[in-house]
Parts: C-alpha cells; structure tokens; sequence
C-alpha cells in the first residue's frame, strides 16, 4: 500500500506548485519560501503533541511557575495575564516514536498570519488530503482573542519599524487585512511613533486605537530603549490595552527548557502547582537542560551531557538559531562559557528526523522539519512544519 507521500509524488506536478506558491504570493503581495510537502503527521501522535502543548500552557500559567520566572530582573514590569495573552507555541524535533520540545515561544509565532491561507492554498491546489484542516478558522480566532468579542474596537498592529522587519511587513498587511475582512478596523503602525491622549490610550497619527495588537519581540524592544521610549512609556501606563501581554516572553525564553527537565526529575507531589498527568507529560517530551551558571566550568557542561557530541548552546533568547552552537568544540564552549554564561542554556541534542521532501521539480530529497504547534487563547489553535535546512512552511496533515 503507497503511503500518503508516495500518493502525493504520483501525481505532483511542478505547474500545481508553481499555482500554489504564485496564488499567495498574489495574495500577500510578497513571495515566502514555502515546501512543496505537506508534514504526514498521524492522528495519534498530533493529539500526543496536543497534550504535551496544554500542559505547557498550564505550566506558563501556573502562578509558582509565574513567580519563579518573575525573580530575575527583566526591562518590562510584569502585568497579570489574562487568557488571550496566551498566544505562542510549542516546537518539536520528531524521531522515531518520540517528540522532543526544542523551544518554547510565548509570543505570536513567526508569520502567525499565513497558517490558515497556506493551508487552504495547498489543499487546493496540490490536493493532499487531510483527515483535519488544523488551521481552519484561525485567522477569526485571532480577530475573536484581539477584540474580546467587540468588533467595533478599532486595533492597533504595532510591528518594528527597523530594517530587520522589513521583509516581515507584507505579512503584517496581510494580518491587517483579515482583521478589515471580519468587520474590524484594523492598521499596521510602527510602535515607536505612538502618542497618547489624556486617558491613556494610544494615538498613531491623531486616531485613537482600543487595542495594541503587539507584534513587537521582546528582544528588540529590550536592545532599543530610546527608539521604543513612547511604547514602553504606554505599556507602563495601560498595560491592559496590550494583546498579547508581552511579559509573556519573560515567562517563555530558554529558561524554561532547564524548568521542563527539572520537573521531569522532581519526585515531589504536583510541582510548581501541576497535576501528575501534566508533569508525565512534559517529562515524556523535554531534553536535559541546564543553565551554563549552574556549572563551575566548561568541562562540567560537557561531563553533564555525556560528551559534546550530545550538546546544543542556546542563547536564553534569540531569533532564527541566531547564536545557537550545534555540538560545539571545546574551544566554543570555553568561550561562550567564560563571555555568556549568564545569557546561555545546554541543551540535549536531539535532531529531527529527515523524511521524504519533494523538490519543487518533482525529484526526492530528505529533509528534516521542525513541527510548529501554536496555541491561541490558552490552547491548541495552529500547527505548521518548517524545513530545518532552509526554513521552508508547510502545512500539516493528519493521516
């Protein structure tokens, strides 16, 4: 029996790709990468990944947990979170009956906006089937969390206005454009240019906005006081008007991966708040972790994981695998040790599992993906794959 790859090879053709790639570039008004193959995911092992992300977003939410994370100084005062405020995901590295957390990203994920048209795109015009479309009705989702319900609340998109978001902007547009679809006024604004009136709320070129739809990572915010000034000045003031809270990625950065292998060793009664389902969970899917400053040199990190073969260096926040370190040398190590041990984390090596990719020609190649689970008003809401060579989307789907 051909299994559902094979079934899509058969009948691939490079026209039906070049339809599928040029109808969103149409569409979003800007060409992406996108895989020509779906991720074949099984029913059972998604509802196993499903669990493993509510347990997650239990565990973000758990107020130990919450006043744990909340020790170290961070540039942002914190603020309680509501339900909408839970809006990021989950990734995974798959192999063989195994699914690995790698990252936690408690912030919209990477080109949120493009999961329900990519998906309806491709089973249109690659017809793969699925048994579930996991993305149908996530754009209204996010439209329902950012109003509350209230779509006469105009929305403020407040993305970065530096040039490392530029290429982002047709996906921020296109974000802009749901909104408008579903009744909502809706813009893309820069976020360093906001005012505020009398009350508190923020003003983009006179027009007074209900609600900022948050776009702005963390990181950049941090790394640019003086431009983002204004922002900070309004978060300050009306913390509540943020959708979603951008204390959120204090809770989600890289600390957490060393806080999802600790739990899977505590033997105390629900940890940091969880039920015993919750903790087998997170113990069923985390890798060993360790902050670099719980060991008193380089050659401890490197005893701790078995060797440097078995270690990744992973900056407590980052974009992209920018500063990650994949099996480093020894000589990396000591460096990144003695520069930034306060900023890094160790993490097992556990790489995806290559399978069966099509070229955009039609030939086969293997590659492995990255499983992209994203949750959307406290939880489960998306799922995507992205090619661990070149980044590539895809959709996934339930066989």
């Amino acid at each position: 029996m051909a299994t559902p790859f094979e079934e899509l090879r058969a009948r691939f053709r490079p026209d039906d790709y070049q339809r599928y790639v040029d109808r969103l570039a149409a569409t979003i008004g800007h060409r992406y990468t996108y895989s020509t193959t779906p991720l074949f995911l099984p029913r059972e092992r998604l509802e196993r990944m499903f669990a493993t992300v509510r347990s997650v977003v239990r565990l973000l939410a758990s107020p130990r947990y919450q006043q744990e994370a909340s020790s170290e100084e961070w540039f942002l005062p914190g603020h309680p979170l509501r339900t909408r405020d839970f809006f990021g995901c989950v990734d995974f590295h798959l192999q063989g009956d195994e699914e690995k957390i790698i990252e936690v990203n408690f912030n919209p994920p990477g080109r949120f906006g493009l999961l329900e048209l990519m998906e309806r795109t491709l089973l249109e015009e690659l017809a793969a089937p699925t048994l579930v479309r996991l993305n149908e009705g996530f754009e209204k989702a996010v439209v329902d969390a950012a109003t509350e319900g209230d779509i006469g609340r105009r929305i403020a998109i407040a993305v970065n206005p530096t040039a490392s978001s530029r290429e982002l902007l047709p996906h921020y547009r296109y974000v802009e454009s749901f909104f408008l679809r579903h009744g909502v006024e809706a813009r893309v604004v820069f976020a360093d240019a906001v005012q505020m009136d009398a009350d508190g709320f923020p003003l983009w070129d006179g027009v007074r906005y209900d609600v900022v739809l948050n776009l702005l990572i963390a990181r950049t915010w941090r790394d640019n006081p003086e431009l983002f000034a204004p922002f900070t000045a309004l978060y300050r003031r009306r913390p509540d008007l943020f959708f979603p809270s951008p204390f959120g990625a204090r809770l989600g950065d890289k600390r957490l991966l060393a806080v999802l292998h600790r739990l899977g060793e505590d033997l105390g009664e629900e940890p940091l708040g969880l039920a015993a389902g919750d903790v087998e969970n997170l113990r069923r899917a985390s890798l060993p972790a360790l902050r670099l400053t719980s060991c008193r040199d380089a050659g401890e990190v490197a005893d701790r994981f078995g060797g440097l073969e078995n270690l990744v260096l992973k900056p407590l926040d980052n974009y992209r695998g920018n500063g990650v370190v994949v099996q480093p040398t020894r000589e990396e190590l000591a460096a990144i040790f003695e520069r930034s041990r306060d900023n890094y984390i160790a993490h097992a090596f556990f790489p995806a599992e290559p399978v069966p990719c099509l070229t955009p020609d039609g030939r086969v190649e293997t590659h492995p993906f990255e499983v992209r689970v994203g949750f959307l008003n406290g939880d489960v809401r998306s799922v995507r794959g992205s090619s661990c060579i070149n980044l590539d989307m895809t959709p996934a789907v339930v066989v």
